[in-house]
C-alpha cells in the first residue's frame, strides 16, 4: 500500500514539471523517469478467529490481573512454580499418588519402576500399618546370609568384656578388660581351640569399642591422633601383621563447625574408603594409597541436609532433604565406584517420614497425604 501512495505521489509531481516544460523537455522528463516495472509483493490477508464474548471477558480479566499483579510487585507478573523444589542432575522419580489397598488388604503393590540397577516399589498401606511395624512382615525385602554363630569358650580364666565372632564363626575376638580396675584392655584370638594374645597397637590403648572385623581375618581397630583425626590399622589374623590404611582423617559424619571444603570418610569393606568433601564431590578410594575415583554427579550440598549410611553389602545410601524436611533426592552409592540417583517428585500433600533399613540392600520411605492415606517407597539396589 505504501509503495502505491508513492507511485501516485510521483506520478503527480511528473504532471507538475509536465505543464511548466516545453514540449522537448517533457519528452526528456518522460525518458529519465521511465522506471522498469516491479512486482508488488502479494498482499496476505490473515483471517483471525473472532472471540467468544466469554473469552474476550477471560482474556480481559487476566491482563486485568496481570496488570494489577506487576504494579503490586513493581516488577513482571509472576510465572506459575513447576517442577522439584531441588535442582539435580539425576533421573526425576515421579512418586504415585497414594490411595487405600482394595479388598481390605493391610498393603498392595500399587506400581515398580527401575532404574538402572535401582528398584522402585510403591505400596498403598491400611491407615496404622506404619506406625505398627507391621509392614515388615508383606515387605519383599534381600536379607543377608546370617552370620554363623559360635560360642564363647569356657574355660577361659576370664569373664570376657565383650567377644566377637567373625562371618565364617572361625575366630572369636576376646577382649578382657575391666573398667574398675584402671588395667588396659587385652585382646585374645580364639581359634581352633587355642587362645592367643593379640599385640595391637605396639602394645598401646584401644577402645573396645573402636575395635571390630573387617573381614573373615581381618580386624580393624582405630586409634585417635590429634585435632579429632583418625587412624585406622588392619590387622592380619593369619600373618600377624598390622597396616594403616588410613590416616589421620575426620570421620564422617560432618559437624556443625565443619566449613566448604572439609572432608570427611567413611571406612568400607574390600580396602575401600568413601571421601566427601562438604560442598564438593564424593569418591571412592581403593586403600592405602589408590587413586579417588568420583561418583559422577554428585556434589554434597551447603544449603540443605543431607546424609550418608554405610550397609555391609558394599552399599552406601545417599538422600538429601528440601525445605519442608522431606527427602527430595534419594539413591545408593555402590562404594566399588559407581552410583544411582533419583529426583524425588511427591505429589501435592505427600509426606514421607524417616527411611528405615530392613536389610542390606533395602531402603523404605514410609509416605503419608493430607487424607491420611499411608503408604510404602521401597529401594533397592544390586550392583550390575
Amino acid at each position: 500500500m505504501q509503495k502505491r501512495r508513492k507511485m501516485i505521489i510521483l506520478a503527480l509531481l511528473l504532471a507538475l514539471v509536465l505543464t511548466g516544460c516545453s514540449p522537448v523537455k517533457q519528452q526528456e522528463v518522460l525518458n529519465t523517469s521511465s522506471l522498469p516495472e516491479q512486482e508488488e509483493p502479494p498482499i496476505v490477508s490473515e483471517t483471525v478467529p473472532e472471540l467468544s464474548d466469554a473469552s474476550e471477558r477471560a482474556l480481559e480479566a487476566a491482563g486485568t490481573d496481570a496488570a494489577q499483579e506487576a504494579e503490586t510487585t513493581g516488577g513482571e507478573p509472576s510465572q506459575p512454580e513447576t517442577g522439584a523444589s531441588i535442582d539435580s542432575p539425576f533421573e526425576t522419580e515421579h512418586v504415585p499418588a497414594l490411595r487405600a489397598p482394595e479388598n481390605g488388604e493391610t498393603i498392595e503393590l500399587l506400581e515398580t519402576k527401575a532404574f538402572g540397577a535401582l528398584t522402585a516399589r510403591y505400596y498403598a498401606c491400611a491407615p496404622g500399618t506404619i506406625e505398627s511395624g507391621a509392614w515388615t512382615d508383606f515387605l519383599e525385602t534381600a536379607a543377608p546370609s546370617e552370620s554363623a554363630e559360635m560360642s564363647v569358650p569356657e574355660g577361659l580364666g576370664f569373664e570376657p568384656f565383650s567377644a566377637c565372632a567373625n562371618s565364617s564363626g572361625t575366630k572369636i575376638l576376646l577382649c578382657d578388660y575391666d573398667p574398675e580396675t584402671g588395667l588396659l584392655p587385652v585382646y585374645d584370638l580364639y581359634e581352633d581351640g587355642k587362645l592367643t594374645e593379640l599385640n595391637l597397637n605396639g602394645g598401646a590403648p584401644i577402645d573396645p569399642e573402636r575395635i571390630r572385623w573387617y573381614s573373615d581375618w581381618e580386624l580393624a581397630y582405630d586409634v585417635e591422633t590429634t585435632g579429632g583425626c583418625w587412624t585406622t590399622y588392619l590387622y592380619d589374623t593369619v600373618f600377624g601383621t598390622q597396616t594403616a590404611v588410613l590416616t589421620d582423617y575426620l570421620p564422617y559424619p560432618f559437624e556443625a563447625a565443619d566449613n566448604a571444603g572439609t572432608e570427611r570418610w567413611i571406612l568400607c569393606g574390600d580396602h575401600r574408603g568413601l571421601r566427601l568433601t562438604l560442598g564438593g564431590s564424593v569418591s571412592v578410594r581403593l586403600l592405602p594409597d589408590g587413586q579417588d575415583t568420583p561418583i559422577e554427579g554428585l556434589k554434597l550440598p551447603l544449603d540443605r541436609p543431607f546424609s550418608c549410611v554405610y550397609l555391609p553389602s558394599m552399599l552406601a545410601a545417599y538422600y538429601e532433604q528440601n525445605e519442608n524436611g522431606a527427602i527430595a533426592v534419594f539413591g545408593f552409592i555402590d562404594c566399588r565406584g559407581d552410583g544411582h540417583f533419583l529426583n524425588r517428585a511427591l505429589p501435592d500433600g505427600m509426606q514421607d517420614t524417616a527411611p528405615q533399613i530392613p536389610d542390606s540392600y533395602t531402603l523404605v520411605l514410609p509416605v503419608k497425604d493430607h487424607a491420611g492415606n499411608e503408604g510404602l517407597c521401597v529401594y533397592q539396589y544390586f550392583a550390575p
